[in-house]
């Protein structure tokens, strides 16, 4: 890992619903300074650098910031993104002061990621996966 400090949001690029979601995040709210990437598009040994496996960027979205070697998962993956923009730095500030509402936005995000699958078919996302099931960067 060298070079410039990053912050790179690893999400399910086979799963249209987290591509289309990643896409409305940044479009609502103006991510600048993070880069989204499919996990399965990292080589492994990147993923092992930073923490985390292919399994489980799998099961939820990541995100990694390479100034402070940190990694979230899940819902708090999502507060670090927006609370690092400048539209939802003061409502995740708020937000993060009260346990029981991210106990709740956790407990959300699971039952969602559970249910991606059905929600991209539902939600007619399917077709924002930018890559093909099961594709992925072998190392």
């Amino acid at each position: 890992m060298t070079g410039p400090a990053v912050r790179m949001v690893l999400f399910d690029g086979a799963c249209g619903f987290c591509a289309w979601s990643v896409a409305t995040l940044d479009r609502c709210v103006g991510t600048h300074g993070f880069t989204f990437v499919p996990y399965q598009l990292v080589p492994g040994r990147m993923l092992a650098a930073i923490g985390v496996t292919r399994r489980e960027c799998a099961s939820a979205v990541h995100v990694w910031d390479g100034e402070t070697n940190r990694l979230y998962r899940g819902a708090d993956a999502i507060n670090y993104v927006v609370g690092r923009t400048r539209v939802g730095r003061n409502a995740v500030a708020i937000l993060e002061r009260f346990g029981p509402i991210v106990m709740l936005e956790r407990k959300i995000y699971a039952l969602v990621a559970s249910r991606r699958s059905a929600l991209s078919r539902v939600l007619g996302t399917a077709k924002y996966a930018p890559i093909a099931d099961g594709e992925s960067t072998s190392g």
